[in-house]
């Protein structure tokens, strides 16, 4: 999980940086309470 602080205390996740051949776009997110982790996959949807 990237994450990264601005001044505010606000956290964005910088995924595009990392996995620069995934499309720009909206995707799902799901909360994993087991793994405490947003998980989000990598594939587009009609959100």
């Amino acid at each position: 999980m990237l994450k990264q602080r601005n001044l505010a205390g606000d956290r964005s996740v910088l995924i595009h940086e990392i996995l620069p051949a995934v499309p720009v776009g909206r995707y799902q997110a799901i909360w994993d309470a087991e793994s405490g982790a947003l998980r989000v996959p990598l594939e587009p949807t009609n959100v």
